[in-house]
């Protein structure tokens, strides 16, 4: 149980929309903050990398906690070689003018997508993965990881030119995010899914009572863990694809999935293998 104070006026929730335009150097940032309490303000501050002031703006009480996208010339983008990251710090002042609250979250600005030639491209340039799948376990202590095993891990990515991971296949650790955001590490963020023995009979498919399939009952279990993989994770630049799980065959559930990150954020491309079975 754990018991948490919080003050008179507090960011609940905060989603960045940090987007590229096409020329590749000009940017947007905007901002929805989810506020609970008593009315009050908040100071948005954007800073790069050497401390120089990019943005300063004051958000006010008005019931719509949002700053429209407010253009930036001359953007540093994120990538793996160049992994640049902008400084946000969010100052919430109380009606009287008294700081009650302060927030940094850094991010980033890139672009991915799949053009008309169906090319991966990240920042307008040929994507070119050298990636791995990664449990979190320990040949010691099994799924105790520490941050030193993760430390270690990037090191490792590192030493040999890997530049992508997947959280097979289930959300991390929190600061393994934040270290493949600080590290320029490619991620494809699997949401917590794997019903493999449900839809093969020694060997074969037969997903006469695959899990989730199409079954209404499960509907709104497996759309909840997209939720809160989307939720807990969707200000990360070093996410470029969202995945549904792991070997659960297909289905309606499945579908609902994809709509619920396409309807959540067109930022990210969406994966899944199991579509080799439709």
């Amino acid at each position: 149980v754990n018991l948490v104070a919080q003050p008179s006026i507090h960011v609940q929730d905060l989603k960045i929309n940090a987007r590229v335009a096409d020329d590749m150097k000009t940017g947007s940032l905007g901002l929805v903050l989810k506020m609970v309490g008593q009315p009050g303000s908040v100071q948005v501050e954007v800073a790069d990398q050497t401390g120089a002031a990019v943005l300063n703006r004051q958000l006010n009480a008005d019931g719509n906690w949002t700053m429209a996208p407010v253009q930036l010339v001359g953007i540093h983008l994120w990538d793996n070689h160049h992994p640049y990251l902008y400084q946000l710090t969010l100052t919430v002042r109380d009606a009287t003018g008294r700081v009650v609250e302060v927030i940094p979250y850094q991010f980033g600005f890139r672009r991915v997508e799949i053009d008309q030639d169906k090319v991966l491209r990240l920042n307008g340039k040929r994507l070119i993965i050298n990636g791995v799948n990664r449990h979190e376990w320990d040949d010691q202590r099994g799924r105790s990881v520490t941050m030193a095993d993760m430390k270690k891990d990037i090191q490792t990515f590192k030493e040999n030119n890997i530049n992508a991971v997947r959280t097979c296949h289930y959300p991390d650790q929190l600061p393994w995010y934040s270290m493949c955001d600080d590290n320029g590490i490619y991620m494809m963020a699997e949401n917590n899914l794997e019903s493999h023995a449900t839809w093969q009979k020694m060997g074969s498919v037969a997903p006469s009572y695959n899990v989730p399939g199409s079954v209404p009952q499960w509907k709104e279990a497996v759309v909840d863990r997209a939720r809160t993989n989307y939720e807990t994770f969707k200000n990360h630049p070093a996410i470029l694809f969202w995945s549904l799980g792991n070997e659960s065959f297909v289905g309606d559930d499945m579908v609902a999935m994809q709509q619920f990150y396409k309807e959540h954020d067109d930022s990210r491309l969406v994966h899944y293998e199991g579509v080799c079975h439709t």
